[in-house]
């Protein structure tokens, strides 16, 4: 009787298990897959002269004078 009631606890906790995995899968991501965070994570890692001739490319005005988080929050609204 406590085998079987072992087993029958045991194979459900393995179906939850199992039924719960994939959505934790899908809603952890700990690295953005491709879209804005991507690009965000890219010009992040780009210096100041490199993110105002982006800038110069994409036709910011006023790019000469705006700091590094200023020109990325304009970089990443512009569309490329």
């Amino acid at each position: 009787m406590l085998e079987e009631t072992i087993a029958v606890t045991l194979a459900y906790l393995a179906v939850v298990i199992l039924l719960m995995a994939p959505a934790q899968r899908t809603h952890s991501s700990k690295a953005p897959q491709g879209g804005r965070g991507a690009q965000s994570l890219c010009l992040k890692q780009l210096t100041i002269r490199e993110l105002k001739q982006r800038a110069r490319r994409a036709k910011i005005r006023g790019y000469g004078s705006m700091r590094k988080v200023e020109l990325l929050q304009h970089l990443l609204a512009s569309p490329e």
